[in-house]
Order: structure tokens, then C-alpha cells, then sequence
């Protein structure tokens, strides 16, 4: 039997103030691309928890704030458990303040660097991994304020995602079938949140979700985007994992994922993905020639761009959309580093790119050596979004380093070239731009008191 506290438990996953605030604005103007057939969205992390759960016996529901506002009464369950990220850190302290009548529990990436803080705010904190731990906190047996979960050894012994518990059919997936990362990059907080180490199912364990899902789906698996931090940590791994879907005549939409380029000498893997559909998402990070000295990757060690651009073209010639991901803010970094990677993007015809700003999260070696130097300029968990300079930067002030980042962004998304997409044929992509577009002018402004601390303040 079940506590009465914990008939009904209750999954929230909320977004920051300000991307809530442009789908309201957006949803109004009816701007709002759809991502599933009913317009709806859901978090893969709760969506995980929900099946752990739903396995254990417990009653289920999810409340993801991309499909609208959460607020105390939509929220019926008598447990709450909510997944933290930093940035929406003090919304969710908010939120369980007025949940006093609800046992909060609370995890994510933010509780991984901030649990003595975030227990001040709910019952229990768990800290990584809960699959071993929580049945014993739902049933009143392990009543610690503070837990940390213990590594799941086995990945192939967990259940697989289960998509029906959803209030509606997805037209995309989000499985995960690793968990940590073999690289060590001063910024990530991976090894912070899942420990040292990368683990990862067997091939016929993946293998065997997929053959579900194209089950459940109806015969075609829809558009997968791997929740992995490098897909291609073992390109064995993803090279057999290819060629048994194919050999299976397992039919899959699209495959998106994130990865380095440290695979790319397996040429059998390469041209193994001319048979797919693939979009990678690759981790250059920065191309400013003294940084990438310093990286890890074997690839970013060389003086030449070419290597880069010789790789893009190699996966491009088999069909994969080649999708850059750049941050800003190394030690090296000016102004002029934003002509670098704009440059760097249309010789290496890169198919499309995403900046981020470089944030310093908690313990990662970033964070530690940021507060080491007293160089953190702002602990409002609202700004750790990617989008807001918090610390300051070596080769350039934080005010100068934030209003160039606006001004590439808006220069480069322009209604003009999001047009030109669309009469191109490129609708979608084009009409992406658009938002895109929007989405930066409106930070323009939302930034504008955060300029006026960084140019007045530190």
C-alpha cells in the first residue's frame, strides 16, 4: 500500500520567464511552429521518469510549460516532483512554495551542483541517478532530505520509454541509450550529473526499442533525437547500430544527435549513413586558433581549418545535415571571434549553426575556476540560460562580450534572409529563421537592464 501522499504523483518541467513569455507572445500571433501533430510537447527526462514510475505501480501525470503555463492548480497530484535546470532554478522554488500541502521532490542538473540549496525548498533533493532510490522515497522508507542515487551499471535493464503514458501520439522520439561522457571539456557538467565514466546499452538493446516503437508508431519510427551528449562516443557502437536497423528493415523518419568529430577516419560508419536520413549536431565550440590548441579533441588540435571542412563535406557527401554548435566567451575570445565563426560557417557550408554563451554551472571545472577567480558577476539562476554573460571574461568586458553577442544574433537572423528561404522552397527552414528572428530582437530588449548592470556594475 501506497502512503496517501503518494497515490497521485504529479512530473513538472518548467522553461525559463523569458522563452514562457515569447510562446505566449508567439502562440497569440499564431507563430507557433508545431513539433507534434497536436501541437504538443513533452520533456524526455520526465517522460523517463514517468515510465520508472508507471513500472512501479504509481500513478502518473506530466505537466511540460512549453504547452502553456503551469500554475499550483493545474497540479493534482499529492507528490510533486519536479526537474530542475538552473535557469529555471528559482521558478521552481517558487512553484513548491506554494505547494506546501504537497511532498516536493526535486532533481536535475541544478540539484546536482546546488542540492544543500535546493532542499531548503522541498522534502527531498536526489542527487543523479534515481531509478535505485526513489520507490524507497515515494513509500516513506528512506526519509532523508538529501539523496544521492546510485549509477545504474546495467543500461540493458531498464524499461523502455513508453510513449503511451503520454496524453497524445508524438511525432517525435527522444530515447537515450548512454549515459556519462568520455570527454572531460572545462564547461560540461555531464560528469557532475551522471558521474565519471560513459555507459551504454548493448545494440540489441537498442535495436530491440526500436523495433517497438515502429510497433507502437504504426510501422515507421518518427523523428528521433538521440538524448545523448556524444552519440558517437563508439563509433562501432553507432556503425552496427546502423546497419541492423537497415538490415531489419526498421523504418525510421529522421535521426538527429549530437556528437564530436572524432569518428569521422571510420569511413565504413560514413558511408553507412548515406542509408538514413541524419542530422549531427557537432561539437566544434570554438574555432579561435589559440583555443582550439588547447582542446582535447584530436581533430581541434590542428592549425588548419581544412580538416574541419574536409570532414563537413565527407558526411555531407552521404546525405548528413551538418549542424555546428559554437559558444562564446573563452579566455581567448573578442569581439572579433564572432567574425571567425560567421567566417568559419560559410566556407565550411555547414548546413546550419547555433551560439550559445559560455556559462559557468556550479562545480563543473568552469564554474570552480570562474568563483576561484571571483569572476562570477551574477548568481540570478534566471540568466544561466546560454543566453546572458554572467562571469567575466578575460580578453574582453562582460558588457562588451553581452552586446556583441546580441548584435551578431540579430544581424545574422534577418527577416530578409528568412524570406529568402522560403521563396527557395526552404519553408520550414526559412520559417524557422523568421522565429529565430524574433526570438533575438525580443532578447535585445529583454537584455537591455542586464547591459545597463554589466556596463554600471562589475
Amino acid at each position: 500500500m501506497l502512503p496517501q501522499r503518494s497515490k497521485k504523483i504529479s512530473i513538472v518541467g518548467l522553461i525559463t520567464p523569458f522563452y514562457l513569455g515569447m510562446l505566449k507572445k508567439m502562440r497569440r500571433a499564431g507563430k507557433v511552429v508545431k513539433m507534434t501533430g497536436s501541437g504538443k510537447e513533452y520533456f524526455a527526462t520526465n517522460l523517463w521518469l514517468a515510465t520508472v514510475l508507471n513500472q512501479m505501480g504509481y500513478e502518473v501525470e506530466q505537466l511540460c510549460e512549453i504547452n502553456g503555463e503551469v500554475r499550483p492548480e493545474h497540479i493534482t497530484g499529492d507528490t510533486v516532483m519536479i526537474n530542475v535546470y538552473t535557469a529555471t532554478a528559482n521558478k521552481c522554488y517558487a512553484l513548491a512554495a506554494q505547494l506546501k500541502d504537497r511532498k516536493i521532490i526535486m532533481g536535475g542538473p541544478h540539484i546536482a551542483h546546488y542540492y544543500e540549496e535546493a532542499s531548503r525548498h522541498a522534502d527531498h533533493v536526489v542527487v543523479g541517478e534515481l531509478e535505485n532510490v526513489i520507490d524507497a522515497v515515494l513509500k516513506g522508507t528512506d526519509k532523508r532530505k538529501i539523496i544521492f542515487g546510485e549509477q545504474v551499471k546495467d543500461l540493458n535493464s531498464l524499461p523502455f520509454m513508453n510513449y503511451g503514458l503520454l496524453d497524445f501520439k508524438p511525432d517525435f522520439v527522444r530515447p537515450f541509450f548512454s549515459r556519462g561522457c568520455n570527454h572531460h571539456c572545462s564547461f560540461c557538467d555531464i560528469p557532475t550529473i551522471w558521474g565519471e565514466g560513459w555507459r551504454t546499452s548493448s545494440v540489441d538493446r537498442m535495436v530491440g526499442e526500436f523495433k517497438s516503437m515502429a510497433e507502437y508508431f504504426g510501422g515507421e519510427v518518427p523523428r528521433v533525437d538521440f538524448m545523448e551528449p556524444n552519440w558517437i562516443a563508439s563509433s562501432k557502437r553507432i556503425r552496427e547500430f546502423l546497419q541492423r536497423t537497415r538490415a531489419e528493415g526498421i523504418k525510421i523518419k529522421h535521426m538527429g544527435a549530437d556528437c564530436t568529430l572524432n569518428f569521422i577516419n571510420d569511413d565504413e560508419l560514413v558511408k553507412e549513413m548515406k542509408h538514413h536520413k541524419i542530422t549531427l549536431g557537432i561539437g566544434f565550440e570554438t574555432i579561435n586558433p589559440v583555443t582550439r590548441l588547447q582542446k582535447e579533441n584530436h581533430l581541434s588540435k590542428t592549425k588548419e581549418t581544412e580538416v574541419y571542412f574536409d570532414a563537413i563535406k565527407k558526411l555531407q557527401d552521404q546525405g548528413v545535415w551538418v549542424h555546428g554548435f559554437f559558444s562564446y566567451g573563452y579566455e581567448e575570445d573578442t569581439p572579433h571571434s564572432l567574425e571567425l565563426i560567421e567566417d568559419f560557417v560559410h566556407k565550411s557550408k555547414m548546413n546550419s549553426f547555433a551560439l550559445s554563451i559560455l556559462t559557468p554551472f556550479g562545480v563543473s571545472p568552469l564554474g570552480q575556476k570562474m568563483r576561484a577567480e571571483e569572476r562570477i558577476l551574477s548568481e540570478n539562476w534566471d540568466f544561466y540560460d546560454y543566453l546572458h554573460f554572467v562571469y567575466q571574461p578575460k580578453s574582453m568586458t562582460a558588457y562588451e562580450a553581452q552586446k556583441s553577442f546580441n548584435a551578431f544574433m540579430i544581424k545574422y537572423y534577418t527577416p530578409l534572409k528568412g524570406a529568402g528561404k522560403m521563396v527557395q522552397g526552404r519553408v520550414r527552414e526559412g520559417f524557422k529563421h523568421l522565429i529565430m528572428s524574433a526570438f533575438f530582437n525580443k532578447l535585445q530588449k529583454h537584455t537591455e537592464p542586464y547591459l545597463e548592470f554589466l556596463k554600471n556594475g562589475k
